[in-house]
């Protein structure tokens, strides 16, 4: 496995998660318009996370790790953000005055990271974001028993049609295809081969090593600034979508890797999963508990500062030190 950090990717990584938690603002403060089309984060998490993959574990793949070994890796390095997310989510509902039908249910299934689309209008309703870590643990199987055994042309071509299929689908539920409500659903499995299999090519065509140059500084802007354009100018289409997705996310990766970050960088990076793990049950704990948006802000960020210093402790207690794994991407 490559485990050299990039530590550029870290760091929009963590502008990715921040761009998340930016447009789930709406669901907190009546009256706030969503931070534009900043769903597009987690496809670009998509993107990341099979560039990583393919980077750290392909050769391993190649080896005779199968499936199973790299789903219970994958599962277990990104399950206990996930789980105290879990917790807190529950801690949230116990704050209502009315504890919500299947509440026992819906936190079992939360910790086993399990959509429930038949108890409820999301398919992770004490914690939403989860449903694209459903989808990358999907794309993560596909990849160890398959995609690691095809050439870059034939992933290439698998991008391509599950590019297809996601603008297909658009058509039928929305410029924001979703993945985690039940009528949205299915759309996430061609989203996610699309962006994963679109990142795995990236890799394996580079290698670290972009034939292009993107200034690191525009990498680092052009979400944010993509997304409050969108919000300004109430711009969205399927076209815009797919060429996020094809063409913006591969330059962003390309600015990334020219960029070697600093403090701040780094530390967006540790607390990038952590933060998109956690950060809607703990807002939503707040502002049912009678806080504001500011404070359910601050607390997201506390939260997630906390659980990204006790992760290198968690992973020792689960036994994973002993073979270092990629930081999580979503994401991943």
């Amino acid at each position: 496995m490559t485990n050299a950090r990039l530590t550029g990717l870290d760091q929009l990584r963590g502008i990715a998660a921040i761009c998340v938690v930016l447009t789930h603002f709406v669901h907190f403060q009546p009256g706030l318009v969503r931070f534009g089309n900043a769903y597009l984060a987690v496809d670009f998490f998509f993107v990341l996370s099979g560039y990583v993959m393919a980077r750290a574990f392909e050769p391993a793949l190649r080896d005779g790790m199968g499936p199973r070994r790299f789903l219970a890796m994958r599962y277990v390095r990104l399950w206990p953000p996930l789980a105290i997310g879990g917790v807190i989510a529950l801690a949230a509902m116990l704050a209502k005055p009315t504890l919500p039908e299947f509440a026992g249910w819906l936190f079992v299934a939360n910790l086993l990271l399990l959509p429930v689309v038949a108890l409820s209008d999301k398919a992770y309703p004490l914690n939403p974001p989860a449903w694209s870590i459903f989808f990358e643990l999907f794309a993560n199987v596909l990849h160890a028993a398959l995609l690691h055994r095809l050439s870059t042309r034939a992933v290439l071509v698998i991008a391509l049609l599950a590019g297809l299929a996601f603008s297909a689908v658009q058509m039928e539920v929305g410029v924001n295809p979703g993945g985690g409500k039940p009528a949205n659903f299915l759309a996430g499995f061609p989203r996610v081969i699309f962006a994963y299999c679109l990142g795995v090519v990236l890799y394996r065509a580079w290698r670290d090593r972009p034939p292009v140059k993107v200034p690191p500084l525009l990498a680092m802007l052009f979400m944010p600034i993509s997304f409050a354009l969108a919000m300004w100018l109430g711009h969205a289409s399927i076209l815009y979508n797919f060429l996020f997705v094809a063409v913006a996310c591969p330059l962003i990766v390309v600015g990334g890797l020219r960029h070697e970050a600093g403090l701040i960088g780094i530390w967006l990076g540790r607390i990038s999963f952590p933060l998109y793990a956690t950060h809607f049950p703990v807002m939503r704990l707040v502002v049912w508990s009678g806080g504001g948006l500011v404070l359910a802000v601050v607390a997201a960020l506390a939260v997630a500062f906390a659980v990204a210093l006790a992760e290198p402790k968690i992973q020792k207690a689960l036994r994973l030190t002993r073979r270092p794994a990629p930081e999580p991407v979503l994401p991943a």
